[in-house]
């Protein structure tokens, strides 16, 4: 019978060499960043399509309340939406009042939409019935764009304000 001698070789323990762990930290910062430009920008851009879906809607009461009643809903400039921060009198943008437009509009649209939080402020942000315009626009705003999205509606000028936010205007329906 033959004896099993052990013999004490040095055993070779196997790892990573730290360049192949470098390698792989590399690997995952490439990747990482390129998740970051891919995602870049989506927030403003679900932002600004929530702006556009309440204007679409806006735009569809106003055009529903005009063909009804003959008349605009506001015979001014009126913000429209809920949501809007007040001045110490509870108006909005500058003075002015959106409940006119908001009431009126009220049975043409069935939960008066919001615009986004971000792109409201008493500057020049959100959205405005303006019929003291020439022609008689729904004004909206989008923060960083370059061309206004369609809402269904003829557009108007557009205009770039002050925080470098893009100013739509949709033509509203003729009396």
């Amino acid at each position: 019978m033959k004896a099993h001698v052990q013999t004490n070789k040095c055993r070779r323990i196997q790892a990573f060499t730290i360049v192949e762990l470098l390698v792989v930290i590399v690997v995952i910062a490439i990747l990482a960043a390129i998740t970051i430009v891919a995602f870049n920008g989506i927030q403003q851009r679900a932002r600004d399509q929530r702006m556009v879906s309440a204007a679409s809607q806006v735009y569809k009461a106003i055009s529903l309340y005009v063909t009804d009643k003959g008349a605009y809903p506001t015979a001014s400039i009126s913000c429209v939406g809920i949501g809007y921060p007040v001045d110490a009198a509870g108006l909005c943008y500058s003075g002015r009042s959106n409940l006119e437009a908001n009431t009126n509009l009220s049975t043409y649209i069935s939960s008066m939409p919001s615009p986004p939080m971000e792109q409201l402020s008493f500057s020049a942000r959100g959205m405005l019935i303006n019929t003291t315009a020439t022609p008689k626009v729904l004004e909206y705003t989008i923060i960083g764009g370059s061309t206004c999205p369609s809402i269904g509606a003829p557009q108007s000028t557009t205009s770039v304000d002050t925080n470098g936010d893009l100013w739509c205007r949709a033509i509203l329906p003729s009396l």
